[in-house]
């Protein structure tokens, strides 16, 4: 039996360009009329779609091209390269703005079923373990960001599913342990228009969460009491 289905739409900006992964869903014709419409307003010259259908039994997605549309791919002769490594190889790496917006877009259903955005669920236990939890889900994820990744750079397949696993586990690992260090303070923070004056000047790495303390005070509380310093 078929496994979960989903659409991975793909353009090439120029000629000699890579093909780069624009929007991952699970509606076939929001990916059709997608691609179509980057072709049409001419903000890409080839636009791709795939329908990647998950195999139960081997946790691996089946593609198949359903749309091709534009100029064929430019023959070069390839150049002595450095060796290939996947985009992010570490947890700290996850935190940058690229990275933040590709776990948007593969995490997009579940992040909006839970009313969170990507920043919260990389800085949250809760969500994390939540994530870790629902299991085909965050496989699901992992595979939309190996698949395209493998196909751009040539690495093996199953190499690039195993390090992206491995790395979504030593984050969610990272947050849990930095969670019974108390680094997080078990902050509850309540949705406000000023947590993000609050939140300006929070370091971006787990590692120097422990000594930071946002601003300002009355919209942030441990267990229901306000700091004091």
């Amino acid at each position: 039996m078929a496994g979960p289905i989903h659409y991975e739409v793909y353009v090439r900006r120029t000629a000699p360009a890579a093909w780069a992964l624009l929007i991952a869903t699970e509606d076939r014709k929001t990916a059709l009329e997608t691609a179509e419409e980057q072709f049409q307003a001419k903000q890409a010259v080839a636009v791709r779609v795939t329908k990647e259908t998950l195999d139960p039994e081997t946790m691996e997605f089946n593609s198949l091209t359903i749309l091709n549309l534009g100029l064929p791919e430019e023959k070069s002769k390839k150049k002595p390269e450095a060796a290939a490594r996947p985009a992010c190889g570490s947890p700290k790496e996850l935190y940058a703005p690229h990275a933040r917006a590709l776990i948007g877009r593969v995490l997009e259903d579940w992040l909006k079923r839970h009313g969170v955005t990507a920043f919260e669920l990389l800085h949250r236990p809760d969500l994390a373990e939540r994530l870790d939890a629902s299991g085909v889900e965050l496989q699901h994820a992992v595979q939309k960001v190996a698949v395209p990744e493998s196909q751009a750079s040539g690495q093996d397949l199953h190499g690039m599913v195993r390090h992206y696993q491995r790395l979504a586990d030593a984050t969610i690992s990272q947050l849990m342990k930095a969670a019974e260090a108390a680094s997080f303070r078990h902050w509850t923070i309540f949705r406000s228009p000023m947590w993000p004056i609050a939140c300006r000047d929070r370091p971006t790495e787990p590692s120097s969460w422990a000594a930071w303390r946002p601003r300002p005070w009355p919209i942030v509380r441990a267990h229901g009491r306000g700091w004091t310093g």
